[in-house]
């Protein structure tokens, strides 16, 4: 009859800990931020939007420029005034706004911009009236300007938090890689020096009675002293010890880092900051106030189709010219955006040329929307470029990040817990051996006293830190003792090759890991199932597994009886379920065997 116990790591620890995102969808979707209303926007638009309207005024209405810059620099202010009151309404409370919402913002703010300026210009002599029908229309040539200034800037804020994320996580990276070992070393010691100092007047009592018995040949008093030592201290403290405790993350403790500069690619291909298409179509909006005003409807649909099909002609054409050619980001977005001043300018002047009726007095500022438009797409483009990159060199850190978390926890774990294990693997198992050799013993000598001695300070050491380097492995140690201490007492055999044993000298927590699961099989066998030999097998993962040298196989059997078998889940199988990827136990006939999978690294 065969009887098999299993368990493996529950999946949750598999889990990578990453809550799902919903995606965000539509073209204007990165308008649904605060950044809408910042100052950068502002800042960017102003100027430019107070060069096109004063332009555009001064040709059809005359006056003097002071006089609309004055108005016009006033019409801005509340146009900031307006925006800067929307972002307080609409995101107060951190709410997200609403691309409807951002849209209706702009549109009041260019409209009363638009009326403000009307009505300077009326007061200060600039215009005789306010031209109400051309001031309503304004909005339709400022709100796509805004827009496509406001999309560049949410896009690059956008752009700038995943920067600053990247630099947080290489920053929590930095502090793991920098501070773990320190931190977990202090930790170690300190619980250990805890661990000792508690132990200490048990020990003593220990000694003196060991000493005491060595002089008379009484070895009752002995045995009560290791059997209080167990069940007074040993074993209340070791599940103290392996009591579920939660794991800090040094790095959650790191400060959020400054505001972070956004890189944009150092060269770029010219040809990719013409978007015919895109700059048409704005074009085309922003085109209509200008049209309306000056012409009757067939006209303005004509000149509309006139202007706006030339400059998508011009710009296809450079884009075409281009090619693949590259410039440094600082000077090609300067020339990007000429060039489409430029293509602007020609197209305007196309139209004149081809005898098509179009408005008077606007050629520069229908050039300067052109380059106005084409600086929004050359920088959402370069944008978007460096955005691809960082969000990639983003995943790549975040998986070391998450990779470095998981191992930092899982060799918490094993520093705060190898006291545990210590004490209810190698202490434990060398004062039940020490009973077993004092019972059989005809004559507790001296000589045998300070055997028993010797074998429990040998387990004390095993709370000492991780091995140095070039020492044996705590592994080979392990098996070492383990002889020692059952030598003419139990049988014990063991095999690990030498490939084996090389991995685990270079893989420390595994390593400890695979010795403190043999001393606990071993303690299990001799003290529940009263067996009279144990035999050990540590072998690496073989050429023909699924990931060859990525786990180290423990194999372990005994001759122990079924009815001393402890089947009740205790210290011993949290210990299996915490340093192991996967246990059985079986019972097959007169043997049992524990079969585990310890995972490297």
């Amino acid at each position: 009859m065969t009887t098999v116990e299993k368990a493996s790591r529950p999946e949750a620890e598999r889990s990578d800990g990453l809550e799902p995102t919903a995606p965000t969808s539509g073209k204007l979707a990165p308008l649904r931020s605060a950044s809408a209303f910042s100052w950068p926007v502002l800042a960017l638009y102003c100027p430019a939007g107070l060069a096109i309207q004063v332009s555009g005024n001064q040709s059809n209405f005359g006056g003097s420029s002071v006089a609309w810059v004055a108005a016009g620099a006033i019409a801005m202010v509340v146009l900031c005034a307006i925006l800067v009151g929307s972002r307080r309404l609409i995101c107060r409370g951190n709410r997200v706004p609403g691309v409807g919402s951002v849209l209706l913002a702009y549109s009041v703010a260019t409209l009363a911009q638009s009326l403000t300026l009307g009505l300077l210009s009326t007061l200060n002599g600039a215009s005789d009236e306010i031209h109400l029908a051309f001031r309503l229309s304004g909005p339709l040539l400022q709100v796509p300007l805004l827009t496509a200034i406001a999309y560049l800037v949410c896009r690059h804020d956008a752009h700038r938090r995943k920067v600053a994320e990247l630099e947080r996580s290489r920053a929590r990276l930095l502090a793991i890689d920098q501070s773990l070992e320190v931190a977990l070393d202090r930790l170690e010691s300190e619980l250990s020096g805890a661990v000792r100092s508690s132990l200490e007047p048990a020990l003593r009592e220990l000694d003196v009675a060991l000493t005491e018995a060595s002089r008379h040949g009484e070895a009752q008093p002995a045995l009560e002293a290791l059997a209080s030592l167990l069940e007074d201290r040993i074993r209340p403290l070791s599940h103290e010890l392996a009591g579920d405790q939660p794991a800090s993350d040094p790095a959650a403790e790191q400060a959020v880092p400054p505001r972070t500069r956004v890189p944009l690619p150092k060269r770029f291909h010219l040809a990719d900051g013409f978007r015919p298409t895109l700059v048409a179509l704005v074009l085309a909006v922003a085109a209509i106030p200008t049209a309306i005003r000056d012409l009757a409807p067939l006209h303005s649909l004509l000149y509309l189709s006139a202007f706006c099909g030339g400059t998508f002609v011009v710009l296809a054409l450079v884009r075409k010219v281009l090619g693949t050619a590259e410039a440094r980001s600082g000077p090609g977005v300067v020339a990007v955006v000429a060039l489409h001043g430029v293509a602007g300018r020609i197209a305007f002047a196309l139209v004149g040329a081809a005898g098509i009726q179009r408005p008077e007095g606007i050629a520069l500022a229908a050039s300067m929307v052109v380059a106005l438009i084409g600086a929004a797409v050359v920088g959402d483009m370069l944008v978007s470029a460096r955005r691809a990159a960082t969000e990639a060199d983003l995943a790549t850190v975040t998986g070391r990040l998450e990779q470095a978390v998981t191992l930092m926890r899982r060799r918490q774990r094993l520093v705060t817990r190898r006291l545990a294990f210590v004490l209810h693997g190698s202490l434990q198992g060398s004062l039940h051996a020490a009973a077993i050799r004092i019972r059989q013993a005809d004559d507790l000598t001296a000589r045998l006293a300070n055997e028993l001695r010797g074998d429990i300070t040998a387990a004390l050491t095993q709370m000492d830190q991780r091995r140095p380097m070039g020492e044996s492995s705590r592994t080979r140690t392990t098996l070492d003792e383990i002889a020692s201490v059952w030598e003419g007492v139990r049988t014990v055999t063991a095999r690990l090759d030498p490939r084996t044993e090389a991995l685990l000298e270079v893989n420390d927590d595994t390593d400890e890991a695979v010795s403190v699961v043999v001393q606990e099989a071993v303690n299990n066998a001799f003290r529940h199932g009263s067996a009279s030999s144990v035999r050990i097998e540590l072998t690496a993962t073989d050429e023909q597994s699924i990931a060859p040298g990525r786990e180290i196989s423990v194999v372990i059997e005994d001759d122990g009886s079924a009815t001393g078998v402890d089947r009740r889940p205790g210290l011993g199988s949290a210990l299996l379920d915490e340093l192991c990827d996967s246990w059985t136990r079986e019972r097959d006939g007169g043997t049992m065997t524990l079969r585990a999978q310890v995972a490297l690294g």
